[in-house]
């Protein structure tokens, strides 16, 4: 009877994720065009560390990631060395968690980032707008970089990769 209970209740509390999950794979990826509108910055750079935040931090509450990102080209807004992104999840102790959909940034990795940064006593302090679609991995073989592709992006006129001139083009006649 314990047995059956506790699969019960197993079953019980992954129904919300098991939801969320499903609801984040069908989210239609979003075009370069559509995340420019709701950025701050877009910026082309190498995650250059990581620290784990918990609850109490930076005004945040919980458990989050805070990336640091060396910038080496500004697509969209002031130009600066360095932001940090700030993501809720990550690990304290044995507990773990994250926001399903959202990009899980790697030290070393290099990639177009958009950025969202409201608060004005951290002005370097950041948001990925459009969760995973707002990191676009760069490739440092063909000078380009990969976009998402998918139903919302290719309404859009995507192609599955565009040198940075041509994302910078797209982002630009957006906020113009």
């Amino acid at each position: 009877m314990v047995g059956r209970m506790s699969r019960a209740a197993l079953l019980f509390l992954s129904i919300p994720v098991l939801l969320s999950t499903t609801a984040a794979a069908s989210q239609p990826l979003q075009s370069p065009e559509s995340l420019a509108r709701r950025a701050d910055r877009v910026v082309k750079a190498r995650v250059v560390g990581q620290v784990q935040e918990k609850d109490g931090e930076a005004g945040m509450r919980g458990a989050f990631v805070v990336s640091t990102l060396q910038i080496s080209d500004t697509l969209l807004g002031d130009p600066v060395a360095r932001l940090e992104v700030a993501q809720l999840g990550g690990r304290v102790g044995a507990w773990e968690s994250g926001v399903v959909g959202d990009a899980r940034l790697q030290r070393g990795e290099e990639a177009v980032f958009f950025l969202r940064c409201r608060d004005p006593r951290q002005p370097t302090r950041c948001t990925l707008v459009g969760r995973r679609d707002g990191r676009m991995p760069w490739n440092p073989r063909t000078g380009e970089v990969e976009l998402p592709t998918g139903p919302g992006v290719q309404a859009a006129g995507a192609t599955r990769s565009v040198t940075l001139e041509q994302l910078r083009a797209r982002v630009t006649a957006v906020r113009q």
